[in-house]
């Protein structure tokens, strides 16, 4: 590959939240949306994975609620405590933490030349900030496999996956001295690699040596940290006055070579 940025393609996903009382859960569910993304593309093609996102953030959580008792004028108050639907631990940079799977989101990158080096950049759009909730925590890990991870067959099909998979705080706040919110993004950039280096979030060392390095299946996986809170848990996507809406996340994809 030469050294010149090469095409970016975007992919939208729209992330609709429906949610129920608390402590029987708030499922998700997806619709994908492809834009700009031209297949006669010289450089790179990037295409909703298993052709399919409906049905991706279907996945539940759960809080139980209790009370504790403290030394204070109010020494009774409510919290909320996660249980164990869906949680599984995760690694966030050398943090140890547990994260409820919200959902996948599956990207399919193909290209004319090998890739040996891409960038895989996730963000939601600054005009959809307002629908996240400044509450929670997310997090996105990303990693490459052989196959689409499959529920519906029996035996359920798992993935090898290549190299180690990086997980991310997909959220960003910034503060000023006197606790206001100033800004906040909601972003991830992933450098995949087949060689090892500084900077490089997953090195795909165990490629078999047939392995076309012209296609990757790329699977990015939301999750939300679970942790104890003193409120109680309200919508964590897609609030708009009470409306149900989607929450845009969009796609990118360049390479250098």
């Amino acid at each position: 590959m030469s050294r010149v940025n090469r095409i970016i393609t975007v992919l939208a996903v729209c992330a609709l939240l429906a949610t129920t009382a608390v402590g029987v859960g708030f499922a998700y569910t997806s619709v994908t949306i492809n834009t700009d993304n031209n297949v006669t593309s010289e450089y790179i093609i990037v295409t909703p994975g298993d052709n399919k996102y409906s049905g991706n953030f279907n996945h539940y959580f759960e809080y139980h609620w209790g009370t504790t008792v403290k030394k204070s004028a109010d020494p009774v108050s409510r919290i909320y405590s996660p249980c164990s639907w869906y949680i599984e631990p995760i690694t966030v940079g050398e943090e140890h933490i547990q994260a409820y799977i919200l959902g996948d989101m599956r990207l399919g990158i193909t290209s004319t030349s090998d890739l040996n080096d891409f960038t895989v950049h996730v963000e939601i759009p600054t005009d959809r900030y307002y629908l996240i909730s400044e509450s929670y925590d997310y997090v996105m890990v990303a990693s490459v496999v052989d196959v689409w991870p499959s529920e519906e067959t029996i035996p359920p099909i798992v993935p090898h996956v290549y190299g180690d998979a990086s997980a991310k705080y997909f959220s960003h706040y910034v503060y000023d001295e006197e606790g206001h919110l100033i800004s906040r993004s909601y972003s991830a950039d992933y450098v995949i690699s087949t060689t090892s280096g500084e900077g490089k979030d997953i090195v795909l060392d165990d490629l078999p040596l047939d392995y076309d390095k012209e296609e990757y299946k790329v699977l990015l996986t939301l999750y939300l940290v679970a942790r104890t809170l003193d409120y109680e848990p309200g919508y964590i996507l897609g609030e708009d006055d009470e409306r149900h809406v989607g929450v845009d996340f969009v796609f990118r994809v360049s390479a250098d070579g």
